[in-house]
């Protein structure tokens, strides 16, 4: 088994943007319940239990380096973006 840390901080975030909308499309009436947006939720709760978006990764949030988790929340921010979520102000 490859050593995750030895690895790119791009290659240990590794990210399956598809299983993510899925993620979103799944999760789209719990944001509503809880009165937020879906950026909102899922930004809150990434903040809460980072360990928790794992399935759209590669490697679990356990086993990457410390960078690569600050990295995170960076990459579901610019993919709420892509998916026009959280405006651009373009």
């Amino acid at each position: 088994m490859e050593n995750v840390l030895s690895l790119s901080i791009e290659e240990q975030n590794y990210f399956n943007a598809q299983l993510f909308r899925q993620a979103i499309n799944d999760n789209k009436h719990f944001a509503e319940e809880s009165e937020e947006n879906i950026a909102d939720y899922f930004l809150r709760d990434f903040d809460a239990k980072p360990e928790d978006g794992d399935f759209a990764f590669e490697f679990s949030y356990d086993e990457v380096s410390s960078k690569a988790k600050e990295e995170r929340k960076k990459i579901l921010t610019n993919m709420l973006v892509m998916e026009g979520y959280i405006p651009t102000g373009e």
